[in-house]
């Protein structure tokens, strides 16, 4: 699993999607044994941990699936298209999507800025030519 994981590169990286399961393996999962830092408390070393793979029913189905854009880029590049996901503009990442929105959260707020300083420098830039058109 793991192999073929790392041989796609889906959004951010192909190591980003490995890292970000191992992180939440590692964070999250209940039979992850923090003491030894890859091992499975079912007495073997985590599957998402070992070179070759493997799939655990008990991390997709109880730990993935409290991660919305991680479950759906999981699952995604296991080539399972039933699980939807809205896709960012910007980074290209799935997202949950809230409402009528066109990006993550994080690619959001960095818009929201952006289109912000742009429409503040356009109102100055107006401001200006207006007291130059009105000055004595």
């Amino acid at each position: 699993m793991l192999a073929m994981l790392s041989s796609m590169n889906i959004g951010g990286g192909r190591l980003s999607l490995i890292n970000d399961i191992q992180r939440l393996a590692r964070n999250q999962c209940a039979t992850f044994n923090a003491a030894t830092d890859s091992d499975c408390l079912r007495d073997c070393q985590c599957i998402y941990f070992r070179a070759e793979g493997g799939r655990c029913s008990y991390f997709e189905n109880c730990v993935l699936a409290g991660n919305e854009a991680l479950h759906a880029r999981y699952w995604n590049a296991l080539g399972n298209t039933d699980v939807s996901a809205d896709y960012c503009v910007n980074c290209r990442e799935p997202y949950e999507r809230k409402s009528n929105q066109r990006y993550c959260t994080d690619c959001g707020k960095k818009i929201a800025h952006e289109k912000k300083k742009k429409r503040d420098r356009e109102y100055r830039a107006r401001k200006r030519a207006e007291n130059r058109r009105f000055a004595p």
